[in-house]
């Protein structure tokens, strides 16, 4: 029932859009402009494709990285990899995205109109066939077969020269960021639609180092799209946002990030986006001495050693430790207000319900909440146990900065 509907919206296209294509002046947010040109149900369909694909790169991004970051090969080869491991992970990853590409294989082959279909689609809407062919290269590229990509690119632009989907094929078959964003910017002027050349410029600007001009591409684009360009993009624009001062080290590039990071990425922050460190010797020297130093000062929470929070199998720091690395930073040449909040509470309840009086790390989350450096998620509770991101230890490092300036 389903493909018999799809191919009676498909024989309508070329009867009933050659009259519609001049009337059409904007385009939606879902859709480039000329592809409204098409039914409904057409257009419904191109933009399911669009999702399956987008969320595809966004998986194929996530391979990218993990293989970059942990060097790992494109499969973890012929033995089990340990659970938890970058290897597990990357196998996890790889069937995931095999599994969304067999879902965009057979999507592509039911849109695809039938024998004479394609020829009356191909004439009555140039664009909406356009789409379609750049969106089988999209698939083609994730799948690692650059050669139909490319031929697939080069069908689409024959069909619309201006295509959206197209125009962002060909950047991605750029090779490098630079070339990458010459294309972008090369399709802006003439592309049916925009907003995601826009966001992908933001993505080749945020690898070229231009992260102030990446942010605004990110801004002025990501509202005006569907929600899995959102997912794709949004770690990147969180970057731009924190990069957007000037930028960064190597080591401050790897700890920034929305998982959970780790104590020698929150030493590389605290090394290279504070001055905190600065009256700590040997802080400067690299990250692990860092680490030691904050251990020869007594700041690393009871417990902890540089040994141990640089070690490969360190669990990451919690919100509370964190917290307690921070708030003697802080407060180190005010060291007699390191334990004001405790004397004020004793006998007396927690105003925060989940960091009792008599936890470790009551103090610090107290005084930062004050401060303003960090926050109580949902207004009441701190959540102390729970792993911040890259993201949250460069926010709160930066905040920590300016308050112990004071």
């Amino acid at each position: 029932m389903i493909q018999s509907k799809r191919r009676a919206a498909l024989r309508i296209l070329a009867a009933s859009l050659a009259a519609a294509l001049p009337f059409l002046s904007c385009a939606s947010v879902q859709s480039p402009v000329r592809v409204d040109s098409v039914s409904a149900e057409a257009r419904a369909d191109l933009d399911a494709l669009e999702s399956e694909l987008v969320e595809a790169r966004i998986v194929a991004e996530r391979i990218e990285l993990l293989r970059s970051s942990a060097g790992l090969p494109a499969v973890s080869g012929a033995t089990v990899p340990s659970p938890g491991s970058p290897a597990a992970e990357l196998e996890s990853l790889n069937l995931e995205l095999a599994s969304l590409l067999d879902a965009s294989r057979r999507r592509l082959a039911a849109l695809e109109p039938k024998g004479d279909e394609a020829a009356a689609v191909r004439g009555a809407s140039p664009a909406w066939y356009a789409a379609l062919e750049a969106l089988r290269g999209e698939r083609a590229l994730l799948a690692g077969d650059r050669k139909s990509a490319e031929a697939a690119l080069q069908s689409a632009l024959a069909l619309a020269p201006d295509a959206e989907f197209a125009l962002i094929l060909r950047s991605r078959l750029a090779p490098s960021p630079e070339g990458r964003l010459e294309a972008l910017e090369k399709a802006l002027p003439i592309a049916d639609g925009t907003f995601r050349l826009e966001v992908e410029r933001g993505s080749a600007l945020l690898a070229l180092g231009r992260s102030a001009e990446a942010l605004a591409a990110f801004d002025a684009s990501l509202p005006f799209l569907p929600e899995p360009w959102s997912r794709l993009r949004v770690p990147e624009r969180e970057k731009a946002w924190a990069l957007r001062e000037g930028p960064a080290g190597g080591s401050v590039l790897a700890a920034l990030g929305d998982g959970p990071s780790t104590w020698t990425a929150f030493a590389a922050l605290l090394r290279d986006r504070s001055t905190l460190l600065d009256a700590l010797p040997g802080a400067a020297k690299s990250d692990p001495a860092a680490l030691e130093a904050l251990e020869k000062a007594g700041i690393l929470p009871s417990g902890l050693d540089a040994g141990a929070a640089r070690s490969a199998s360190a669990e990451p720091p919690t919100r509370s430790e964190a917290a307690y690395v921070l708030w003697r930073l802080v407060m180190r040449s005010r060291p007699e207000q390191l334990d004001r909040y405790s004397k004020r509470y004793a006998r007396r309840k927690s105003p925060i319900e989940d960091v009792a009086v008599e936890h470790p790390a009551f103090d610090a989350v107290l005084g930062l909440v004050e401060l303003e450096i960090m926050e109580l998620p949902d207004g009441l509770s701190f959540i102390p146990d729970a792993y911040p991101s890259g993201y949250d230890l460069d926010r709160w490092v930066r905040a920590a900065d300016k308050a112990a300036a004071r």
